[in-house]
């Protein structure tokens, strides 16, 4: 323990003392060592696949799948191309339509689900409105939703202040 109370007073003493040239150059020669390899550490900058790069890709190789068919006077070599390079795109063409699934924007009454049925009356219902929406605000949302996708607009949803219920 007392070791670490001798460290931690030099430490202390060795502040009050001025830096000569030696040591300032020292210090800066082991910072500039530290930004190379910093600099050697740090990774490639990521590559991203994006939809629409990936979109890109395909349609310029269909196009050209496309040129070859058409003009190769080598129907053997031209179908054999094709059927390579339709081959090699499969993964791409994957990985696109993983994308943009992922990216389509899930619709407002996906949320809404029909509460469950609480009486055996009411389960044996056959009524032809089974999918018809609940309650009157969810016809509303449903009207909206519908209106605005027709529209092409972006809808966006915000939670609205619950009402005051007298009691």
């Amino acid at each position: 323990m007392d070791e670490v109370g001798e460290d931690i007073v030099e430490l202390l003493a060795s502040h009050d003392e001025e830096l000569s040239n030696e040591d300032l150059m020292a210090i800066e020669q082991v910072r500039a060592l530290e930004e190379e390899t910093a600099e050697e550490d740090d990774p490639e900058p990521l590559l991203h696949l994006t939809r629409k790069i990936l979109a890109d890709v395909i349609s310029k190789f269909e196009s050209g799948i496309h040129d070859i068919v058409n003009n190769d006077p080598n129907r053997e070599r031209s179908l054999k191309f094709e059927n390579t390079v339709r081959s090699a795109l499969t993964a791409y063409k994957m990985l696109h339509q993983e994308k943009v699934h992922q990216a389509q924007q899930t619709t407002i009454t996906s949320f809404f689900t029909k509460p469950a049925a609480t009486s055996p009356a009411s389960s044996t219902s056959t009524s032809s409105d089974d999918d018809a929406p609940t309650s009157p605000q969810l016809r509303t949302v449903q009207r909206l939703v519908k209106r605005f996708k027709d529209s092409g607009k972006v809808i966006v949803l915000a939670p609205l202040p619950k009402p005051d219920r007298p009691r």
